[in-house]
């Protein structure tokens, strides 16, 4: 059983690590697609956008702007699609990150509590066993939609829809406290 939380916590860490990461190299491409529709020149406009903007600021703005301002070289995307996509891996990396991970439970194994006092000024925690195999379906779907500018649409969707299940089974899988 020892052997068996050792190997589930490095496949956890391994895990969150692999989304907070892809997650940032996202946020990245956003930035850096962005600088680049505003014509910004300089290599650190791209920290600029990053530092002075929300997520959701830039991805706004430059779904605005895309299909205005896009490189003709660029594929052709349905900017829509992209953006419910890199939403969805917003959402999803949301809630990984703003939740307690913990060995607990009946059988000693990674537990998911994710607390939230915004609904009517309650508390409520949702609590259960982690699902590391969702996790690690999670980075995969996040590989794709990071490529979601090279025009593959119909991998994106297929990601993004995946991604979105998961994110419904991260909480569905929790009991309520």
């Amino acid at each position: 059983m020892a052997s068996e939380i050792i190997i589930d916590t490095d496949r956890l860490h391994i895990c969150i690590g692999k989304i907070v990461v892809k997650f940032q190299l996202i946020e990245n491409v956003i930035a850096e697609i962005l600088a680049s529709l505003l014509q910004m020149r300089e290599s650190e406009d791209i920290h600029r956008v990053t530092a002075a903007m929300s997520y959701a600021q830039k991805l706004n703005l430059m779904c605005d702007l895309y299909d205005d301002r896009k490189n003709p070289k660029r594929p052709p995307i349905n900017i829509e699609s992209a953006r419910n996509a890199l939403m969805s891996a917003e959402t999803f990396r949301n809630a990984v990150v703003h939740s307690l991970w913990f060995v607990g439970g009946e059988e000693s194994q990674w537990m998911r509590a994710k607390a939230n006092l915004r609904n009517g000024g309650k508390l409520k925690v949702i609590t259960g066993p982690a699902n590391i195999e969702a996790l690690e379906e999670a980075v995969n779907c996040l590989s794709v939609i990071g490529d979601w500018y090279l025009g593959r649409s119909a991998q994106l969707a297929s990601a993004t829809c995946s991604l979105n299940q998961l994110t419904k089974e991260l909480s569905a899988r929790q009991s309520k406290t």
